[in-house]
Order: C-alpha cells, then structure tokens, then sequence
C-alpha cells in the first residue's frame, strides 16, 4: 500500500501499513537515504524491479492458453463454499470478476460462470453490502463476507456496479439486477456532491467508534419495529443475542430471500429511516477525477441496460464538470491535477500519491 520510487518511478522500498505514528520517522529516513546513500537506493531499486520482472510472464500477444492457465489458477483459489479467493480479510474482485465474465462470454466456461455468480451472491447477502441503502463497504474482515471494514470508496462501489451490472446483462440475474439498483441509489444518494460529482469516500468510523452506524442487536430491532416485526428482521438479517461483530451488535446480512417481499420491503424503509437518525460517518468529500471516471462509466452503462436516460444524463452533466474543471482547451488545467474540492482544481506543484 506504500511505496517510495525514484523520481522516474522505479520502487526501491515498500510496505504494506504503516502507523501515522511512524510514518513520518520512515519518510525522514527515507529522504536521508536518499540524500546520502543515493548509489545504494539505486541498486536497491533495481533489485527490486529485477524480483518484480521475474515474476510476469513474458511479453508478447495474450494466448488462449495463458488465459486458461490464469483460469485455472483462479479455480485452484477459488472458495467455492464462501465465494471469493482465498482466506480472511477478502476485497472485492471487480477486475477478476469482469475477466471471468468476459471468458465466459468468449468461451462459453461454466467454471468460468459460477465463479462470478458464486462471489457475486455471497458478497451481495453478507455484512459487505449495505443491506438497507446500498453500497459495498471496503473489504471483509473475516473469510465469509460477515463483517466489513465499513469504509465505502466510490472506486470500490464504481467497479462492482460495473461488475453487477454486467452480470445482470449476461444472466438477467435479479440478483445482480437489484444489487446494480441499490449501487446507483447509494451512488445518487450518498456520495453525490452539490457540484453534481461523486465524492472519495464515507469514513469507516463514526465518532471514532467504527460500525456505530451500521451494527444493531435484537433489541434496537425490536424497538424500531416492534416485537413480531423485531423479531422476523433478526432472523433474516442474522442478528444474533451473541452478534456478529463487537459488543454483541450485528451487522445486518441477507443469506436468503424474504418470504414476504413486502413486509421486508417496509422493514428496510423503517430500518433505514432509523439508521438516519443516527450520527453518520463523515464524508471525504475531495472529488477525485479517475475515480469520478469509473462511476461514470458505470453509470453510463446500468442507464443504458436500464433504460434509465435520467441516469445517463446524471453521469453525463458530472463528466462535463469534471471537464471544465480540470481542462481548459483539451490541456490539463494545472500540472498533476487530479481532484478537487468545493468547486476549485487543486493547484498544488506537488504531493503524495495515494493508491488503493
């Protein structure tokens, strides 16, 4: 997640986490490695392209044998009880998924399929997705798609409505289908800003104590909804005595489909309608071009296989801010630009990047 490169971008150091409290520790020994042992940063870096190079397959024209082989390195990982690929904590695969789903197109693979739709499912009815407003939140803590890192990135949710909504086309999975739905509803609803752009993110914590938004026990259930209705909620939505998650609160999962749509659909209405009421996480509301790009993209696609021309027009008009605010005559509007707040391009000479 953080790696330092020579200014004609070749890593010499890397890791994946560092605390805020060490971090500027390690960029001061950094610039002094730098500054005084240049020649071994150097080579350092060289190494390390070297290791990297080592491991990537040979350039020339994709073969339809080295697709199958990616295939069937992916089925070796595949978790075919959970969905996704390998163990505890699980990020969703969106790029994997548009692969399989693309190999499926071409070659007509049904392992190919069933991974798509076996991930899918599992991480649209697990704590992940936010089962009352929509959403994916950032990765899944645990092996099953239960409790989330509760961060939700517009480039996550982006790409998976791009995944969803491909898969819905492919199938016409209600499923898929739905879940494409409630992605652009949180997408409009949550994370648009006045400009009429997309925002970075929603914070993972409120007040500093994360999931406080999200998690619920029987009791509050019982309290918003009623004995009878508080009751029915907990056993669809998982909500257990012990919980699920800290403190015995429950993130909310859907494992299976309700045998009264329509009572589940008045439980969701009240259930968010309470949620609401309580403090939310803050928003990172810098708009960030690339990621704005993949949910315009997004959006433009669900539109057209909805039949959603608002929805178009919706992601049209933020392409067009995005445009004249970071372009002027076809040219960058200041070198490096690649978000801004409130209206305004940052005009900074120079700053960290941030990846993933």
């Amino acid at each position: 997640m953080t790696v330092f490169a020579t200014p004609d971008g070749q890593p010499f150091f890397c890791g994946t986490y560092f605390p805020p409290a060490n971090f500027a520790r390690l960029v001061s020994a950094v610039a002094d490695a730098w500054q005084n042992r240049r020649d071994a940063v150097l080579k350092q870096s060289a190494e390390v392209v070297q290791a990297l190079g080592s491991r990537l397959p040979a350039g020339g024209p994709l073969s339809a044998e080295l697709v199958d082989g990616c295939i069937a390195v992916l089925h070796k990982d595949y978790d075919a009880a959970r969905g996704g690929f390998g163990g505890a904590p699980k990020f969703p695969p969106s790029s994997v998924l548009e692969f399989l789903l693309r190999h499926h197109h071409r070659t007509g693979s049904a392992v190919a399929l069933s991974m798509v739709e076996g991930t899918a499912e599992a991480m649209a009815r697990g704590g992940m997705y936010d089962q009352l407003a929509g959403g994916f939140a950032r990765y899944s803590v645990d092996a099953t798609w239960t409790v989330p890192h509760f961060e939700k990135m517009l480039y996550d949710n982006a790409l998976l409505l791009r995944a969803y909504t491909h898969l819905w086309q492919r199938t016409g999975s209600p499923l898929a289908q739905r879940v494409a739905d409630e992605t652009v509803a949180f997408l409009l609803t949550d994370v648009k800003t006045a400009e009429g752009a997309f925002a970075a993110s929603l914070d993972a914590d409120t007040d500093g104590v994360e999931g406080l938004t999200y998690a619920w026990t029987p009791d509050q259930l019982v309290e918003v909804l009623g004995p009878d209705n508080g009751k029915w909620a907990a056993d669809l939505l998982s909500v257990t005595k012990e919980g699920t998650f800290e403190h015995g609160s429950s993130v909310l999962q859907l494992r299976t489909d309700p045998d009264d749509v329509d009572r589940w659909a008045e439980i969701q209405q009240q259930l968010w309608a309470a949620r609401a009421v309580r403090p939310q996480p803050a928003m990172d509301d810098k708009v960030v071009a690339s990621w704005n790009g993949l949910a315009i993209t997004a959006l433009v696609e669900y539109g057209v296989l909805r039949g959603s021309p608002s929805t178009v027009d919706l992601a049209a008009s933020a392409g067009d801010l995005i445009w004249h605010l970071h372009f002027v005559d076809g040219r960058p509007a200041a070198a490096g630009v690649a978000a801004w707040r409130g209206g305004g391009a940052g005009r900074s000479a120079g700053g960290l990047r941030g990846i993933g």
